[in-house]
């Protein structure tokens, strides 16, 4: 009976990697007030990574973003931008979603004032 609860137990653990491996890893901004924004995720690493960038209003409790982007497949050294003009005046945040692990991608949400990281 310990065999098997163990086997049982290591596929989970198998398992459960897999499936958080799948998921993706993300990288938010802080947020930023007006203006119009655009968020930027760039590839750092030597392979393709794919992405998702999303923008968000910071004080909605909707949890449904403004504007999306992706996925998308960033080759290595390569950008992709989202810009969300429709969210003007609105205090807002970025995620970028990457699939595999967040340290492959450098982000950051910008206005025509001022940037901030995405972390």
């Amino acid at each position: 009976m310990i065999p098997r609860v163990l086997g049982l137990a290591a596929a989970l653990c198998v398992l459960a990697a897999a499936g958080s491996a799948q998921a993706g890893s993300a990288l938010y901004t802080p947020v930023l007030a007006s203006g119009s924004y655009t968020c930027t995720a760039l590839n750092v690493s030597k392979k393709p990574v794919t992405v998702t960038i999303e923008i968000f209003e910071a004080y909605a409790n909707s949890g449904t973003p403004e504007d999306t982007l992706g996925p998308v497949s960033l080759p290595a050294g390569i950008a992709a931008s989202l810009d969300c003009g429709a969210c003007s005046g609105d205090s807002v945040y970025c995620k970028i979603t990457v699939k595999g692990g967040k340290k492959k991608v450098r982000g950051v949400l910008h206005n025509a004032d001022m940037s901030v990281e995405a972390r």
